[in-house]
């Protein structure tokens, strides 16, 4: 298992499409998984998550698996 990061990433976003800005176009199975893809490359190994948050835990639980 890597080490977590000092930096934590927020995933509020990945469960609950109407916080914050939202875009139309956003197709959230595929935006999530490449942003989730995107943040490890770039050395995340820390993800706030809450069950108040939606479905993130589901979606951050399927990239993981």
């Amino acid at each position: 298992m890597k080490d977590v990061t000092a930096l934590c990433l927020g995933t509020v976003k990945l469960g609950l499409a109407d916080y914050g800005f939202s875009s139309p176009d956003v197709n959230a199975a595929h935006d999530s998984r490449e942003f989730l893809r995107q943040a490890v490359e770039l050395g995340i190994r820390c993800f706030d998550t809450s069950p108040r948050y939606g479905c993130s835990e589901e979606v951050l639980g399927g990239f993981i698996a």
